[in-house]
């Protein structure tokens, strides 16, 4: 028979009266089954006796209300503050970090009906003791404080009780010790009760002094579900609360233990699974071949609860019925990441100083689950378009009067965008109003987002009562943390017939019941046992001294539930995940090792098999991912790519990588557009740029078309741009402005700051050493071109086919000094010799290893080109100019052997050899180390 049939045979056998019996059990989910079994037992319908869990009926017998542990946590911090000992004891914030588990504390030192005074006695004794030292004469602030703090703690006890008196309430834990203390007070309203405890494992001395005077006057029966196996065996922590338990009552034995595990045969699967997800595979491929009445007596045990959602999606067809007893917390739904993101946006209205939305928490809003589920497609265009433009903008704060999307969203961004400025009543009032607008604007079909919405507002009433009764001052991080706790250990439930169809159940809701199948999925060591540790005060050689329980007993808890599962067992698959890409620990559980070690050695009739589980991937997996062959299509594409512009970073990036290559200008995958809080290097040279463009420009003698300006401006002098460091700076604000979206504070703090200066200390160096060259000169100085845009065709002949690509270049800068012209390109980083230092070879391969030998002599080279079929002539210099090393002047192209003029000359030749070989279908594009070391950094 299974337990709740041994249950039903129990109560016959004894006769007990159902209309003087009560069955406390330990969960609500064995109700139904021990009906079930009561009702088969008699085939017609009964009056059944009274069933309940321990801690309602423990409830129903304490004569103080049972308060909740936020309420019980706001009356300890007032008994902090009756007496402050240091101006720090009124920060709520801090108290935060402790009396929660000074709180967990207490509930246990009455659980197990202990003396507070000697629990903390012994505590201030060892902290004394830890905290001594040779210097401990003298002890510092913090050291008196520390010891000082140890030694209220029983004050806190005996104080926060005499307050819950007056209040006529109480926590859990005195409830508990309230009714081992006092016993007679269950038998005033039926003097014949009886009562059976059934199923129960870890008990603490309250429980256990409750049973045990039941069971000595006779009225209490106990029942346990147990084995031989585990229960006789001194060191197997499956049996320790069991046997703890006979000793306290004095006995040999209890109903029912079996001796089964030893002897019975069972069929055990282990199942490895490469990747997490073939956990839910494998179970799925099991339950396709089991008839409907094994189904019927399957369990799917979820070791790992995070699998409830993929196993939902993956349950056969063949599983008319399957019934969900465990909740889903709402900690794993797209609920927390609502709350979280609301308190996010608060917490960055403070941070800033601003009103305005932080971009960030904007993008995680508008595509959060709960608002893409209500918005249609005509919204989610507008909210793509708001993005793009605040990203090609860079808004980092928007303001949401300035957002308009729709009359729902707009009105949901509204209240978002409201600040709670510590006012936690209104905060709670605009967080409720959010979930009542979403879920009024869900489509009827979403239920499980509509059940997400109602599961939340139900859960957060009751700490919505405790806001309204008023709160100690706190920071939002606190009052963060205090609702957290309220809500985010609710479920919402599942409910289904817990009595037929398949099972699926979390280890807790399977205490007194049995199945002939059970799937075990996820049981990775962490898993079960759960690593969680204890959170205490109370060290653990105390808390062993005081039989409080400690890691050892909360493995032993978990074992004995996983154990007792194998009573009536006779199949059992056990999947666990190697795989190591996941979170977690990649080893089964030591349950596994335990059951095959020892287990099986003492039960020779149990078949153990070990399995391996491994998703096959569909397709051609074994394609080369470096190496891309080339078609008439990308032919095709090149060809339009090089007519439109030929750039020298598009060449550059052939050379560095023609894999790169391929992805970025073949495919047009380029990098995706991202907002910059903190400004790279890249922005801050543009800045530069264009300040010194700014400056510049009075003294530029043709336009931007290559047209002669009337008059012609004069040549420029170091007056002239010592006149300029006067005016930097306010043009470098102004750029600063214009990306921040004149939002001031953005960049007058923090990383951003250091950014500021550090533009505003470049550019007056460059100006510098534009000023201290222009004093050496003895000709004057033009500038004859800022940001000249050049473009030139070229013909080709590639492979025996005709081509014209389109040679293009941007010019920083060309001025003259004399009859001497010279072309200045700025860049924003370092600037070393070897990358303007090249030598020309002969034949073609040499030629390209030339050209790509250094950094930027394919640009410059270009540049040069460019300049000499525009106004036929070559230039006398192509340089490099560094914002980073301002001191080394202008970085030359040149080259020991060869001209300016021989690399001008070699150029288009250089150009007729790369295409070739790009152009080349026997050369794939492919990721491979080249001539340059640079090709080993590309983004492939």
């Amino acid at each position: 028979m299974n337990f709740t049939d041994q249950i039903a045979a129990y109560i016959d056998e004894k006769q007990l009266d159902p209309r003087h019996l009560t069955i406390v059990l330990p969960s609500e989910r064995a109700i139904k089954y021990i009906s079930a079994s009561l009702y088969n037992r008699k085939g017609k319908p009964l009056l059944a006796p009274e069933m309940i869990t321990i801690d309602r009926w423990i409830r129903k017998f304490s004569e103080k209300t049972v308060i909740d542990r936020t309420r019980l946590l706001v009356k300890l911090f007032k008994v902090q503050m009756e007496n402050p000992a240091d101006p720090k004891d009124a920060s709520f914030d801090e108290f935060m970090s402790w009396g929660q588990i000074l709180l967990s504390d207490f509930d246990e030192i009455d659980r197990y009906q202990l003396s507070s005074a000697e629990v903390f006695r012994n505590l201030a004794d060892i902290r004394e003791i830890e905290n001594w030292s040779f210097n401990s004469t003298d002890p510092t602030p913090a050291q008196k404080r520390f010891m000082e703090f140890w030694d209220r703690l029983p004050g806190y006890y005996t104080r926060l009780n005499e307050m819950l008196d007056d209040d006529g309430v109480c926590y859990m834990g005195k409830a508990y010790r309230n009714l081992a203390e006092n016993l007679d007070k269950i038998f005033r309203t039926d003097p014949k009760r009886h009562f059976i405890f059934a199923g129960f494992n870890a008990l603490s001395a309250a429980e256990i002094s409750i049973m045990k005077q039941l069971y000595i006057m006779g009225r209490g029966h106990i029942l346990i579900d147990a084995d031989a196996y585990y229960l006789n065996d001194p060191v197997h922590e499956s049996g320790l609360f069991l046997r703890n338990l006979l000793k306290e009552l004095g006995v040999n034995k209890l109903p029912f233990v079996q001796d089964k595990l030893a002897t019975d045969p069972k069929e055990i699967n282990v199942i490895e699974c490469v990747q997490q997800t073939g956990q839910v595979k494998s179970a799925s491929t099991i339950l396709q071949n089991m008839s409907k009445e094994e189904i019927d007596n399957t369990l799917i045990l979820l070791a790992d609860e995070g699998l409830v959602v993929p196993l939902m999606r993956n349950i056969p067809a063949v599983v008319e019925q399957a019934n969900i007893s465990l909740g889903l917390p709402m900690r794993s739904t797209a609920i927390r990441t609502w709350i979280e993101l609301l308190f996010n946006i608060q917490e960055n209205k403070q941070r800033f100083r601003t009103n305005a939305l932080y971009f960030q928490d904007l993008q995680k809003l508008w595509n959060h689950p709960f608002l893409t589920a209500i918005l249609n497609d005509k919204e989610r265009s507008k909210v793509i378009e708001l993005e793009l433009e605040a990203i090609q903008r860079n808004r980092i704060f928007r303001n949401e009067e300035n957002i308009k999307v729709s009359e729902k969203l707009d009105q949901i961004l509204h209240i978002v965008a409201q600040p709670w400025e510590g006012n936690w009543v209104k905060a709670l009032e605009l967080i409720r109003k959010t979930i009542s607008l979403i879920a009024q604007n869900l489509p009827e079909n979403d239920e499980f987002n509509q059940a997400l919405a109602e599961g939340f507002d139900g859960a957060i009433i009751d700490f919505q009562n405790i806001v309204n009764e008023g709160l100690p001052e706190m920071n939002l991080r606190s009052f963060r943390s205090l609702m957290q706790q309220h809500w985010m250990n609710k479920s919402i439930a599942y409910h289904g017939n817990p009595i037929n169809g398949l099972q699926i159940m979390g280890l807790l809701e399977t205490r007194l019941l049995d199945f002939k199948n059970i799937i075990v999925l996820g049981l990775n060591e962490g898993k079960m046992p759960p690593t969680n540790p204890i959170q205490t005060m109370i060290p653990m050689d105390l808390r062993a001294w005081l039989k409080l329980p400690t890691p050892r007993e909360k493995q032993g808890l978990f074992a004995h539930h996983f154990y007792r599962l194998l009573h009536k067992c006779e199949k059992m698959w056990v999947t666990y995940s190697s795989a190591r890409e996941s979170i977690g620990s990649n080893e089964a559980s030591r349950y596994l090792l335990q059951m095959e070690l020892e287990l099986c050695r003492k039960n020779s009739a149990i078949k153990w098999t070990k399995l391996l589980y491994n998703i096959p991937e569909e397709g051609n997996v074994l394609r080369s991912k470096q190496s891309v062959f080339k078609t008439p299509e990308m032919t095709a594409k090149m060809d339009e790519i090089f007519q439109r512009s030929t750039s020298a970073s598009a060449l550059n990036k052939y050379l560095a990588c023609p894999l790169d290559f391929y992805y970025r200008y073949v495919l047009e995958f380029g990098e995706e557009e991202e907002f910059e809080e903190d400004l790279e290097s890249r922005t801050i040279g543009n800045f530069i740029h264009t300040v010194l463009e700014q400056l510049y420009l009075d003294f530029v003698r043709h336009d931007k078309d290559g047209n002669k300006k009337t008059p012609q401006p004069p040549a420029i002098t170091s007056f002239d741009v010592e006149g300029m460091l006067k005016r930097y700076e306010l043009l470098v604000r102004q750029q600063f402005m214009k990306h921040y979206n004149n939002d001031e504070r953005s960049f007058l703090n923090g990383k951003n700051f250091l950014s500021f200066n550090m533009t505003l200390e470049l550019t007056k160096r460059i100006l510098e050493s534009e000023r201290d060259f222009l004093r050496t000169q003895k000709e004057p100085m033009f500038i004859e071109f800022l940001e000249l845009e050049i473009k030139i065709p070229l013909k080709l002949t590639i492979n025996g086919v005709e081509k014209e690509i389109l040679l293009k270049g941007f010019i920083d800068r060309i001025d003259s000094i004399g009859d001497k012209v010279r072309i200045v390109d700025y860049k924003s980083g370092k600037v070393k010799s070897e990358d303007v230092k090249m030598k020309l070879g002969t034949d073609p391969e040499s030629l390209l290893k030339g050209f790509s030998g250094a950094k930027h002599a394919v640009q410059l080279a270009m540049y040069s080109y460019l300049y000499r079929e525009k106004f036929g002539e070559l230039p006398n210099e192509v340089g490099l100019y560094s914002m980073i090393n301002v001191k080394n002047g202008i970085y030359p192209l040149n080259s020991a052997a060869n001209s300016l003029a021989d690399i001008t000359e070699a150029f288009p030749e250089f150009i007729q050899t790369l295409l070739e070989n790009m152009y080349n279908e026997a050369i794939p594009f492919e990721h491979t180390v080249g001539w340059n070391s640079y090709c080993l950094y590309c983004e492939k």
